[in-house]
C-alpha cells in the first residue's frame, strides 16, 4: 500500500466512499485502471483505488453480531504510533461495513522472509512479533467481543473462555470435525475450566488474527505493517502467545514472534487456550487450509494432548 499522502487524497477517499456503496449493490467492482482487487481474506472484499503511489486500500466486511472497533482501536493505536496504516474513512451498508486505509506499498511478510537469510528472517520476526505485541497494550473494559467501543460483552474472563470453548465444541461435533471421545472429554472438562484459567483482571484489546498474511513490510521503511484488524477481544494478551504456538507450533519462527511479545506484554499462556484455538482454526472456511488431512490431523492431535496437561501455563 504507497503511503505518500497529497492534495489528491480527500478525492481519492471519496471515490472509494462511493465504490463501497455501489459495491454494496452489485457485490463486486469491475475493475479498471484505478481499481484492482486484492486477492485473499475471508469474509472481505479488498481493493487497490488510485494509481501508483497515490492509492488507498478499500476494505468491505460482512457485518458481525457483535462491535467490532476497528475504529476505536485506530484511533488509540495512532496515538501510540503503532505499525498499522492510516484509517481514512469507514462507515455502515446493509449488511457490512467499509474501511478506507492509507495503502501500504510492500511486499507480504511470508514472501519477504522467503529471500532472506537465518538471521535477517529471525530479526524480521522479532519486529513482527513487537508490532503484534504493540496492538495489544490498550485498556478496556469487560471481556469478550465487543459490544460498543471498547467494552466487552462478558463480565468475567472465564464467561467468555467458557462460551468461546462450549460453542467451537459443539461446532466442532455439528461438523465432525472431533471424534465423540475426543468431544467427551472436551465436554466433561468444562465445569472445571476456572481452575486452569490464567488471571486476567486488567482486560488488554487484544489482536486475535496474528497470521503472517496479515502483514505487510514496507518498501520504504522496511517495517512490518499489520493491514487487517477485524479480530479483535477484549482479555488476556496470552491469548495471543497461544494463537502462534497453534499455528507456528514448536518452530523457530514462533519462537522469534512469541520473544518479543512475552517481554512487551509480560504475557503467559496455557494449553486451555491452546485447545481453544485448535477448535476454533479447525472450522475455519477450507479456503483458509484448516481443513486438510495433514492440518486436521495436527489440530486434533494438538487438542488431544493438551487435555492431558492444559492447566500448565508457560
Amino acid at each position: 500500500m504507497g503511503s505518500s499522502l497529497t492534495d489528491d487524497l480527500p478525492d481519492l477517499v471519496a471515490r472509494a466512499t462511493a465504490l463501497a456503496e455501489t459495491w454494496a449493490l452489485t457485490r463486486h467492482l469491475s475493475e479498471c485502471e484505478d481499481v484492482v482487487a486484492v486477492p485473499g481474506g475471508v469474509g472481505k472484499a479488498t481493493y487497490r483505488v488510485g494509481r501508483g503511489a497515490i492509492s488507498v486500500a478499500l476494505q468491505i466486511r460482512a457485518l458481525q453480531p457483535f462491535h467490532e472497533p476497528v475504529a476505536e482501536a485506530h484511533t488509540e493505536w495512532a496515538a501510540q504510533s503503532a505499525s498499522v496504516p492510516r484509517l481514512l474513512a469507514w462507515g455502515g451498508l446493509t449488511t457490512d461495513r467499509f474501511y478506507v486505509f492509507q495503502w501500504i506499498d510492500g511486499e507480504p511478510a511470508a514472501v519477504r522472509m522467503r529471500r532472506l537469510e537465518h538471521a535477517a528472517r529471525e530479526a524480521l520476526l522479532r519486529r513482527i512479533g513487537a508490532a503484534f505485541a504493540n496492538l495489544c497494550r490498550i485498556p478496556t473494559t469487560r471481556f469478550g467481543y465487543f459490544r460498543h467501543g471498547l467494552e466487552g460483552s462478558n463480565a468475567s474472563w472465564l464467561d467468555f473462555v467458557a462460551q468461546h470453548l462450549r460453542r467451537n465444541v459443539l461446532r466442532a461435533r455439528r461438523a465432525r470435525a472431533i471424534t465423540r471421545d475426543l468431544e467427551r472429554r472436551l465436554l466433561e472438562r468444562l465445569p472445571s475450566v476456572h481452575l486452569y484459567l490464567p488471571r486476567c483482571e486488567q482486560p488488554r484489546l487484544v489482536y486475535v488474527d496474528v497470521s503472517l498474511e496479515n502483514v505487510i513490510v514496507e518498501a520504504a521503511s522496511d517495517r512490518p505493517v499489520v493491514v487487517d484488524h477485524d479480530y479483535l477481544i477484549s482479555g488476556d494478551p496470552g491469548w495471543v502467545l497461544a494463537r502462534i504456538d497453534v499455528l507456528h507450533g514448536d518452530t523457530s519462527l514462533a519462537a522469534a514472534l512469541t520473544s518479543e511479545f512475552r517481554e512487551a506484554v509480560a504475557a503467559t499462556t496455557c494449553g486451555l487456550y491452546r485447545v481453544c484455538h485448535a477448535l476454533e482454526l479447525l472450522l475455519l472456511e477450507p479456503g483458509r487450509g484448516a481443513q486438510t488431512p495433514e492440518r486436521r490431523d495436527r489440530l486434533v492431535g494438538l487438542i488431544a494432548r493438551e487435555l492431558d496437561d492444559w492447566g500448565l501455563c508457560s
